[in-house]
């Protein structure tokens, strides 16, 4: 499913801050039932770094409310291999980053990326 980018997320992103904000304004609009369902976002930026589309690419279910964003071991290793994946298509992944209500957790300052 394709978010729509609203006016105001086309600014250019700098940080891993900005994302996260975004990504929890999309996730306000989501139907309370999924908002605790765990949502892996795809964002596509230009080069210039706007963001060019949101796209969901899986909803799951929830196991557990996490306090603070953490990542699993599984996490890590889907990061690695997307990042791995990208360097052969060319394709630069900048970030992978867990958000939650109140924190968020960025592999790129993290130093996996």
């Amino acid at each position: 499913m394709r978010i729509r980018v609203r006016q105001s997320w086309k600014d250019k992103i700098h940080n891993p801050e900005k994302v996260s904000d975004i990504l929890r304004s999309v996730l306000s609009r989501e139907d309370e039932i999924d908002r605790d369902k765990e949502h892996f976002w795809v964002l596509g930026l230009s080069t210039s770094n706007v963001i060019r589309y949101i796209e969901l690419v899986s909803l799951g279910t929830i196991d557990k409310t996490l306090c603070e964003p953490s990542p699993s071991a599984f996490d890590r290793q889907v990061t690695k291999s997307l990042a791995d994946a990208g360097k052969i298509l060319g394709i630069k992944l900048l970030d992978a980053i867990i958000v939650t209500n109140n924190d968020f957790w960025s592999a790129s300052a993290a130093g996996m990326i």
